[in-house]
This record gives structure tokens, sequence and C-alpha cells, in this order.
């Protein structure tokens, strides 16, 4: 049986960069005393703050 992604024709590679592409447009969040929230996988999580947020939705 085919995965969906060779069925249409885009490597995994790609599909994997596409995802990533994806996250990084739903990423979302908000400031609290103690750093930053911010939504990974449907669960708010505390960051030191929203840089650190970005790099680890981007890595």
């Amino acid at each position: 049986m085919h995965s969906h992604s060779e069925i249409i024709g885009i490597s995994n590679e790609a599909t994997i960069k596409d995802f990533r592409k994806a996250a990084v447009n739903f990423m979302k969040g908000y400031f609290v005393t103690d750093g930053y929230m911010g939504l990974v996988d449907g669960v708010y999580r505390l960051f030191a703050d929203e840089s650190y947020y970005y790099e680890y939705m981007n890595d």
C-alpha cells in the first residue's frame, strides 16, 4: 500500500518541510508574569520568553 504522499507524488522530505512551515503559521501564545505561554500540540507550555517558544517550534 502506498502512502498518501507517494500517491500524489510528494517526497516525504517535502511533506515534512511543508508541515514545519504550517506549524510556524499556527504558533500561538501569550505573555505571563513568569514568561511566555506557547501552544504546543494543543497544550500551553511555559517558556522563558517568546523567542524560546519560536526557537522550539522552528526546530
